[in-house]
């Protein structure tokens, strides 16, 4: 009942007052009409730069608001000649926007603008250059972005100030129709988003341009990001961060970022190099998955935080003067190059395919750092150097590496100081396959060598040039036959060390030239049934013959001298003199 008391009050006053809440509902209905009004504006400049002004504008259809409001549409170039650029000065709001091909223009950003929709440059007739300025602190921002001009010569840049930012939250596509076109993005240190796809360029033979370069800004491409024509170029110059949440493919043109610049995959991407791509730092977030689809050159940093790599059958080039390998996951790699010049430490355990030191004039080199790890499931190649005093090097130091395939160290040239190396301090390697010191007349060129640390060579060993040294009281282990050979180009090396260890599971044999010396306190043990063949002369340190151990020498034209004790645990078959002690 208390309701019914409310309710007739209320319906008697609507009775008695039947126009009046006519009128209100008409000035509720034209408020609405207005605040929702829309229609097309162009710039006209008739009376001052300033956006602001009215009088600046004129209606070309609809109703919309002067200046324009969130709902309108808005054309810069679509008239006559101008004088008066349109310069924003408060943030503003409006529906699109649209260039022509009437007149060239320059629009200045001093305060955010937002397009709910989209910008758009797609001149068809007369060629006409328009620019946009962003301030410092500003924002520019679109739904969605087309700048293809179908005209040549219809050139189109956006210059960002200081920490200006463009961001569109759709797709942006900037692939002109003609040649001779560019449209350019001088991002600088401000900030460059692409929430959709981003299409740079256009055209893989002709040049239909879209130019992006920053110092020290912010790209970011959501989705995925293709770049097309011969001019169309992505580069940095600094210490800039290009982030790529979706596939990445460089069609044409130049895609090289500064060393300094880090390139941050967050997505799943496919990396496409059908022309060359060269990052500086390479980041995987975690839950990252890059896949590369060509080879991939890194002249910065490579940091795995949690991302997976799959390299199919490519390589990737290293050639940062002081690049790293790191990170909190390992990565699996295809091919790794150590380019010229290049030094790199690896400071994680990872893996690849091959390992290759390219040849050059300039010292190069791949350190683990700490105790890392280096799986090699195919070959090494560590090519000699082509400039006189230099070294190429793999400095396992501390760490391990396995390599599965063959090793091959040295090269053709007899300059002594043009040296290829691989160096263990106190860590471990092991030679799977056939190790080859490739030389001229010159043994040095060619070196492996441990202090205290180990070698392992778990294949046959040909040593008949180059040199195996010992810097240090570490450990060379032969898995198989060792022989000291002669035929190679130059005369084999084997250096030792005080208190260094060989130890020989198979035959030895020594035919080189002069034979071999070990050091008086070094110690060759061996570990499983052999036969030692001095052709030319063995001299030892100590030697040791483990238990159930049958060592056989065979003295052809040789001699076999003990300087140091002869301790047999095992039987020592001898059928010649073995001097002892002296």
């Amino acid at each position: 009942m208390k309701i019914f008391n409310h309710i007739l009050p209320i319906n008697s006053f609507l009775k008695r007052n039947r126009r009046f809440v006519s009128i209100i509902a008409l000035l509720l209905l034209t408020a609405t009409g207005e605040l929702f009004a829309q229609g097309v504006v162009r710039w006209t400049g008739a009376t001052n730069t300033n956006w602001a002004t009215a009088t600046n504008w004129a209606v070309v259809s609809g109703t919309p608001s002067t200046p324009p409001g969130i709902a309108d549409d808005v054309q810069i170039g679509t008239i006559a000649t101008f004088t008066k650029e349109p310069t924003i000065g408060a943030a503003t709001s409006i529906n699109s926007l649209t260039y022509g091909n009437v007149d060239r223009s320059t629009l200045t950003i001093n305060a955010n603008l937002t397009i709910v929709g989209a910008i758009t440059n797609t001149i068809v007739t007369t060629a006409r250059v328009h620019d946009v300025t962003i301030a410092t602190g500003v924002i520019l921002s679109a739904g969605s972005a087309n700048l293809s001009p179908v005209i040549g010569a219809a050139n189109m840049t956006f210059t960002f100030t200081g920490t200006a930012a463009f961001n569109v939250t759709g797709n942006f596509t900037a692939q002109p129709a003609a040649i001779t076109t560019n449209i350019t993005l001088t991002v600088a240190a401000g900030t460059f988003t692409v929430g959709g796809t981003m299409l740079q360029g256009a055209a893989a033979t002709t040049a239909r341009n879209c130019v992006i370069s920053a110092t020290t800004g912010t790209l970011t491409f959501t989705g995925a990001y293709t770049k097309n024509g011969s001019g169309s170029n992505l580069t940095t110059t600094g210490a800039a961060n290009v982030t790529f949440g979706g596939s990445v493919t460089n069609t044409l043109g130049t895609f090289t970022l500064n060393a300094a610049t880090t390139a941050i995959f967050t997505g799943t991407t496919t990396i496409t190099p059908t022309t060359a791509i060269t990052f500086g730092n390479v980041q995987l977030n975690s839950g990252s998955a890059v896949t590369a689809g060509g080879n991939l050159s890194v002249t910065g940093n490579w940091t795995n935080n949690g991302g997976t790599f799959t390299p199919g059958a490519n390589t990737v080039t290293f050639s940062g003067l002081t690049g790293t390998i790191g990170g909190t996951t390992n990565t699996t790699f295809g091919a790794i190059t150590i380019a010229a010049s290049a030094t790199i430490t690896m400071n994680n355990n990872n893996s690849c395919a091959n390992l290759t030191f390219t040849a050059s004039g300039d010292a190069s080199s791949f350190t683990h750092g700490s105790t890392s790890i280096l799986t090699v499931s195919g070959n090494v190649v560590v090519n000699q150097p082509t400039a006189n005093n230099t070294t190429t090097a793999w400095n396992i130091n501390a760490g391990s590496a396995t390599v599965a395939g063959t090793t091959t160290v040295g090269g053709a040239n007899a300059t002594a100081t043009r040296i290829a190396r691989i160096l263990v301090t106190t860590g471990s390697t092991t030679f799977g396959g056939v190790v080859t010191l490739t030389t001229s007349t010159s043994s040095l060129v060619a070196d492996i060598r441990v202090a205290a640390g180990s070698l392992t060579f778990t294949s046959a060993l040909n040593h008949n040039q180059g040199s195996l040294v010992f810097t240090g009281a570490g450990t060379m282990n032969f898995d198989n036959t060792y022989a000291f050979a002669s035929g190679g180009a130059a005369t084999p090396v084997f250096t030792t060390f005080a208190g260094a260890t060989m130890n020989f599971a198979n035959n030895l044999t020594v035919s080189a030239t002069g034979g071999i010396t070990f050091n008086a306190t070094s110690t060759a043990i061996f570990t499983a049934t052999a036969t030692i063949t001095p052709t030319t002369a063995i001299t030892f340190g100590n030697v040791t013959v483990n238990t159930g151990v049958t060592v056989t020498t065979t003295l052809a034209a040789g001699t076999l001298t003990i300087a140091g004790d002869l301790n047999v645990s095992g039987i020592v078959s001898n059928s010649g003199i073995i001097n002892v002690g002296i």
